[in-house]
C-alpha cells in the first residue's frame, strides 16, 4: 500500500518524526514518501494511506494546513489516516482538530500522536544553562520505541479498516482551550515580537526570503527584512537558517543561540541512538 506522509514543519523537527515514522512503515512492506504541505498538491493526493504531521501552535495545528485541508479531494470510499504533532509544551486538542478536518473529506483516523521535541523558542531565548533550555532543548526519551510503536499502531488500524472502516478522532477538552489562548496570547505574544533585520549584518543571501513558508520576508536594496513584523506563523525557520544570525525576535534573542539544522540533527540523532526508557502512551 502507498502512504503519503504530509508535514509541516517550520525549524524540521516534524519533518525528521515523520521520515522516521515512514521508515518504520516501509518495514511493514509499505511504500511511500514524506513531503511537505508548502510544496505537495493536495487535489493531488490518491495514497492509500494519508499520514499528517505538523507542530502544535497554541495548542493546536498551523494555519498552514487550513490551504492543504480544503485542497483535498473528498474520496468517495473512507481512506485511512494517521495524525502527528511535535511539541515542547503539550498537543492539546491538535490532533482531535486534525482529525475532524480530513474527516469533512472521508479521510478517517486510525491512529494519532504526539511526540516531544525540542523548542526552538527555548534555544532562542534562554542561555544553555538556563533551566528553561535544559528541560525543552531536547527530544524526549524512548523516541525510536514510541515511533516504532506508532507505526505498529498505524499498520495494525490499517488491517483493522480493511475490514470494517472506523474513525478515532479523540476528544477536546475545555481546558485546552483555555490553555491554547493563554499560550497564544499571553505567552507567545510577549515572546515572539520585535522581529527584525539587522541590515549592517545581513549579507543578502535571500535563504530566509525564499525559505519562509508565510511570505513575511523580502528582499530590498540587497537586504532582507519583514513585511508584516511578527504577524506570521512564528515558526522561527528564518532565525534558524540565517548563516550570520541576521534576525532578531526581540533583544531576548541578542546574543543566545540558533535552532540551525545541524544542532538539530545532531540532537535528533542522539535520541535515535539511545531508546532510553519505555515510553508512556499520549
Amino acid at each position: 500500500m502507498r502512504i503519503l506522509v504530509a508535514c509541516f514543519s517550520g525549524t524540521g523537527n516534524t519533518r525528521l518524526v515523520g521520515e522516521a515514522i515512514l521508515e518504520e512503515l516501509k518495514q511493514h512492506g509499505y511504500t511511500g514518501e514524506a513531503g511537505s504541505v508548502e510544496r505537495v498538491d493536495p487535489s493531488g493526493v490518491d495514497a492509500h494511506v494519508l499520514g499528517v504531521g505538523f507542530p502544535s501552535y497554541g495548542l493546536c495545528y498551523p494555519r498552514i494546513l487550513e490551504p492543504f485541508f480544503a485542497g483535498l479531494k473528498k474520496r468517495e470510499t473512507p481512506v485511512p489516516a494517521f495524525v502527528f504533532s511535535t511539541h515542547a509544551w503539550s498537543s492539546g486538542d491538535s490532533l482531535t482538530c486534525a482529525a475532524e478536518k480530513l474527516r469533512e473529506k472521508n479521510y478517517m483516523t486510525i491512529a494519532r500522536q504526539s511526540f516531544k521535541c525540542p523548542s526552538n523558542g527555548a534555544r532562542t531565548f534562554f542561555s544553555p544553562d538556563h533551566f528553561m533550555h535544559r528541560k525543552m532543548v531536547r527530544f524526549e526519551e524512548g523516541l525510536p520505541q514510541k515511533i516504532g510503536e506508532f507505526a505498529d499502531r498505524i499498520h495494525q488500524g490499517v488491517e483493522a479498516f480493511r475490514k470494517d472502516p472506523f474513525h478515532d478522532p479523540g476528544r477536546k477538552r475545555w481546558i485546552n482551550e483555555i490553555t491554547g489562548f493563554v499560550a497564544t496570547h499571553l505567552m507567545e505574544n510577549r515572546l515572539y515580537k520585535d522581529f527584525r533585520v539587522i541590515k549592517t549584518r545581513c549579507i543578502g543571501c535571500g535563504r530566509c526570503v525564499k525559505e519562509c513558508p508565510d511570505d513575511n520576508l523580502q528582499m530590498r536594496d540587497g537586504k532582507a527584512e519583514f513585511l508584516r513584523g511578527n504577524d506570521c506563523l512564528r515558526c522561527m525557520r528564518c532565525i534558524g537558517i540565517c548563516p550570520v544570525n541576521a534576525i532578531l525576535f526581540g533583544e531576548r534573542s541578542r546574543g543566545k543561540g540558533r535552532y540551525t539544522p545541524a544542532f538539530r540533527d545532531e540532537l535528533f540523532q542522539e535520541a535515535m541512538k539511545n531508546p532510553g526508557q519505555k515510553p508512556r502512551s499520549e
